[in-house]
């Protein structure tokens, strides 16, 4: 009797147990944050962080994936394909303009002479630009550039004709006759002055103009603070590694962008780099020697033209917490 109450008790156990819901799992880890990274030698701090390790020795994971160019690196980011995307600064402010919440959290480089407008032969000064066709990508930092080359000599916009082309396209359209001028960089530059082109104006005489960030997802940045302040110092450490060993560095970029070692050298001679501590006054809201004060006017101008949606507040798009955390641990 008292086997035959076990065996009863043992089937009233085994269906009570199997109308109980699953064991919810455990929580998954976070997927890896994905950043865009533009084949422009300016963002090697990310490539150097990916082939050190560095992003992985932070306690992050990280999934890069190799953009086409600037535009396309904008795009995987708007499209939230990425988490984080290296593009130009003035481009990250015109997607906030548009609504879209995106934050600049980190900033790479000025050009200071590595964008240029590369002309035909019979150009010989920028004043000769009235009248002209300019190759340029509307809408975008290239706009930007040629506005602000275009000011600093007195032209107005209507003095000349703007034809929407990417950086790549101006050495073919120049040597076909297409256009009589346009914004380009190095690889694309060389190939121009191969064909006759000859520089007449490069980012050297309008500083600060074009700046290159790492741009996040507004959404990251508050959701997974954590691994985003592991980029970012994962970033500020390959930064300041490639600043102290140039050669090593510029070999990583060379390998990462399929570029020749000189050529990235040639590169990074038009360029101001930055490092953590040039963060953290770059980023912060205030003062005269900041990005918000140097992008401001250029984003004033284009808003009032209309090629972009209005000024964004922009103290909500330069996003310093980060840096400032780096500063806080290194003792700055």
């Amino acid at each position: 009797m008292n086997l035959l109450r076990l065996l009863v008790l043992a089937l009233l156990l085994i269906a009570v147990s199997a109308c109980q819901p699953a064991t919810t799992p455990p929580e998954e880890d976070h997927a890896p944050l994905r950043i865009a990274l533009d084949k422009w030698v300016g963002y090697s701090p990310v490539a150097i962080a990916e082939a050190q390790g560095l992003f992985a020795q932070h306690g992050v994971e990280v999934e890069v994936v190799l953009a086409d160019n600037n535009e396309h690196a904008r795009q995987l980011l708007v499209t939230k394909q990425v988490d984080l995307a290296t593009i130009v600064t003035f481009d990250a402010v015109a997607q906030a303009a548009a609504g879209l919440p995106i934050e600049v959290v980190w900033l790479f480089d000025t050009s200071s002479g590595g964008d240029v407008i590369v002309a035909s032969s019979a150009i010989q000064t920028p004043e000769d630009l009235r009248g002209k066709r300019i190759g340029l990508r509307y809408g975008s930092f290239s706009h930007a550039f040629v506005q602000s080359a275009l000011t600093h000599y007195g032209i107005d916009e209507s003095e000349v004709q703007f034809v929407n082309l990417g950086e790549d396209a101006i050495p073919a359209a120049l040597a076909s006759g297409q256009i009589d001028a346009g914004h380009t960089w190095e690889p694309y530059l060389s190939d121009a002055v191969a064909d006759g082109g000859r520089v007449v104006f490069t980012s050297a005489d309008v500083p600060s103009v074009i700046m290159d960030c790492l741009a996040i997802q507004a959404e990251v940045a508050e959701d997974r603070a954590d691994d985003v302040q592991a980029v970012i110092s994962a970033v500020g450490e390959a930064a300041a590694w490639w600043q102290q060993n140039p050669d090593a560095g510029n070999q990583i970029a060379a390998e990462r962008f399929d570029l020749p070692a000189d050529e990235v050298s040639a590169i990074v001679s038009g360029l101001t780099l930055y490092d953590a501590a040039d963060n953290t006054s770059l980023l912060t809201i205030t003062g005269e020697d900041t990005a918000i004060a140097f992008i401001r006017p250029v984003v004033e101008a284009f808003a009032e033209a209309g090629v972009i949606q209005g000024v964004p507040e922009l103290t909500q798009v330069f996003n310093a917490q980060f840096v400032m955390q780096i500063s806080a641990e290194s003792g700055d």
